[in-house]
């Protein structure tokens, strides 16, 4: 088959799935997010859904994390988030891509909002105006969520979650707690782990983050000493076979089929 320079190298695939994971609202790397949003672009007639993988919001304020009033103080209104989140992500990708489906999965960010009004504003909790998909404008933008996981069928035949584990072995236990193929996020690292059973074979893949981590090491000292890595998936499904791709990424841009996507 002929390789087309910098596009998705294979057409006979039912659904490909662009998976991005952990942009954090305010924190987002807007100049890598453009890029990516070059890159649908540049892929539209081959990308079935896009995935927001957990926590493409932050919820900063409510953050036990935060150490001092940031540089642009409005960091610390939720109603400035929400707006920087529907504005910055949810608007550039909806309006560039009416034909795909978006997908967003809930992560353990956003389930800071949820925490915070059980265990301050308990009666306002079941209030449907204060639920994660009013709040960031959901219907408004045709955005389909999944408060726990997306299914995939197919020969991938697993899960894209956001992923709980923290641990240094993470795709190792969300391999051996969900016994499938998985696709998660959450630790912000590249990790993979593959199990060989009787009758198949199973594996686990970790994406890293999309957000400005100098952004977050200045406002969350907890981040300042971890080591981080930017990067985003493409899942490529048959009934008959699937790939998964990771494509890293760095403060000059990212390579995809030897297409070079500066910033």
């Amino acid at each position: 088959m002929k390789r087309t320079r910098g596009l998705i190298d294979k057409t006979n695939w039912d659904a490909v799935y662009l998976i991005l994971q952990d942009l954090h609202g305010i924190f987002v790397d807007v100049d890598l997010l453009n890029l990516i949003i070059e890159f649908i672009n540049h892929n539209r007639k081959f990308i079935t859904h896009i995935i927001i993988n957990g926590d493409g919001i932050d919820f900063f304020p409510i953050s036990k994390f935060v150490q001092h009033v940031p540089k642009n103080p409005r960091a610390l209104e939720l109603q400035y988030e929400l707006d920087c989140f529907r504005d910055y992500i949810m608007k550039p990708l909806r309006n560039s891509f009416k034909e795909l489906d978006i997908i967003y999965i809930k992560g353990n960010h956003c389930a800071r909002l949820e925490k915070s009004l059980a265990s301050n504003s308990k009666p306002f909790s079941t209030l449907r105006c204060l639920q994660l998909p009013e709040l960031l404008g959901f219907d408004k933008y045709n955005i389909k969520y999944y408060p726990k996981l997306y299914e995939v069928g197919g020969a991938f035949n697993g899960i894209i979650y956001h992923g709980s584990s923290h641990a240094l072995n993470a795709s190792q236990v969300e391999l051996r707690k969900h016994k499938c193929n998985v696709i998660a996020g959450h630790i912000h690292r590249n990790t993979f782990c593959e199990e060989i059973g009787f009758n198949k074979i199973i594996r686990a893949y970790h994406l890293g983050h999309l957000a400005n981590k100098n952004d977050i090491d200045i406002n969350c000292k907890y981040s300042e000493f971890m080591y981080w890595q930017q990067s985003f998936g493409i899942l490529k499904n048959s009934n008959h076979d699937y790939m998964f791709e990771r494509i890293n990424c760095n403060e000059k841009g990212f390579i995809y089929n030897e297409k070079y996507y500066k910033r």
